[in-house]
């Protein structure tokens, strides 16, 4: 019995649907086509069928030099990404962003990258890459694409020359990935690296400070939900694109590029609303369902206490044990005791150990009222700290 009978007796008593074998065999071998690594003579065909000038038409780009192609597009300020328009990123002052501190948006460059693999390392490389900035009233927009490899080093020293006057990068996640992954294919290729002499603000880090305990998720996808309100149509997944380049370099087949460029413009445009928005989220952390506690930790990093402790103030509602205890604490700075014990005595009901603690000392050091801050003490677990504590306010008491 062949073993295709076998399978298909097999099948049948699983109560599955017999499959015909020559089906099977068809199926098999159209997948083992698919995987079959392709020759460098067939390489050469599908490059003879499908050049540049083709895959530039294609795209909407032109041919800048060998296996690279320069896709241009400038976007009015005016026109709207998601809720809000472009020009968001000139009406919101930065400096409110500790990251964007000291530039102006002239001065940024935003970028994003599609590669052939997700891992890094030196085997990847940056196939696409897409830049925008603002020049006058409009945002300019670059996406170079490779179209062999061979292109690659032409395309590096070419990225080079639209850099003049900017002083910072902006990306998201790209000190984890983008960056390493450029500065490894400019040492590669021994090219000096243009982007190591400029700042760098990685958005992916605010929107985690604002919103990761708001979120599921922070990525990009969900901050164009739940911030920017803009829904991609028709999206091709970025896990998707390194097969599509080599779907270019092995096959010839160039129809899914347009869906890459897409992709990768919408990313760049998501970026270019959403720093303005981080700043806005910042301001107003409340309006935009930031995480106030972690807002107003910035403010004060920055030394900014009456901020933190207004958004603190106004939003005591929103707050959890974390939040109560940093706007007592604020509150004590300034000396507003009555206010911060009110805080501290609803939390002690709790249980909570600080504020235990910070009843404790204060009627120890400030009220000299030893007996409450022993009271207090007592309620602390046991432990050589909190032992030391209850000794010395006994023998003070007695």
């Amino acid at each position: 019995m062949s073993i295709e009978n076998r399978l298909a007796k097999l099948r049948q008593k699983n109560g599955q649907t017999p499959v015909n074998s020559t089906a099977v065999s068809l199926d098999i071998t159209e997948r083992i086509q698919r995987l079959r690594p392709v020759s460098m003579t067939e390489q050469s065909r599908f490059r003879n069928e499908l050049g540049d000038s083709d895959v530039a038409h294609l795209v909407g780009g032109r041919v800048l030099a060998p296996g690279v192609i320069l896709i241009e597009r400038n976007v009015d300020l005016t026109e709207r990404h998601g809720r809000f328009s472009l020009s968001l990123l000139r009406e919101i002052p930065l400096h409110t962003l500790p990251e964007a501190q000291g530039h102006n948006p002239e001065q940024l460059l935003f970028l994003d990258t599609e590669t052939t693999g997700l891992a890094g390392g030196t085997g990847t490389l940056a196939f696409l890459l897409g830049f925008a900035r603002i020049i006058g009233d409009k945002l300019e927009c670059r996406q170079y694409l490779l179209t062999r490899f061979s292109g690659e080093e032409p395309m590096l020293r070419v990225t080079r020359e639209w850099l003049d006057g900017i002083s910072a990068l902006v990306s998201f996640n790209g000190k984890s990935f983008d960056l390493p992954l450029l500065t490894t294919r400019y040492r590669l290729m021994g090219l000096s690296n243009p982007f190591e002499a400029l700042s760098h603000i990685d958005l992916l880090h605010p929107v985690r400070r604002a919103f990761s305990r708001q979120w599921d998720d922070c990525r990009l996808g969900t901050v164009e939900t739940n911030l920017l309100g803009f829904q991609r149509q028709d999206d091709l997944p970025g896990s998707d694109a390194p097969q599509v380049w080599l779907n270019l370099i092995q096959r010839g087949d160039a129809r899914l590029l347009p869906a890459v460029t897409q992709h990768n413009l919408w990313d760049v445009l998501s970026m270019v609303v959403l720093l303005p928005m981080l700043i806005e989220a910042h301001n107003r952390p409340a309006d935009l369902g930031a995480d106030v506690l972690s807002v107003a930790r910035v403010h004060r990093r920055q030394g900014d206490d009456e901020t933190a402790l207004r958004f603190l103030t106004q939003h005591q509602s929103l707050l959890d044990d974390q939040g109560l205890l940093e706007l007592a604490w604020l509150l004590r700075r300034q000396n507003r005791w009555d206010e911060a014990c009110s805080i501290w005595e609803q939390l002690a009901q709790q249980i909570n150990q600080e504020a235990l603690v910070r009843l404790a000392k204060y009627h120890e050091h400030v009220r000299r009222d030893y007996r409450t801050a022993l009271d207090y003490a007592s309620l602390l677990p046991v432990s050589p700290e909190y032992d030391h504590r209850r000794q010395r306010l006994g023998l003070k008491i007695s």
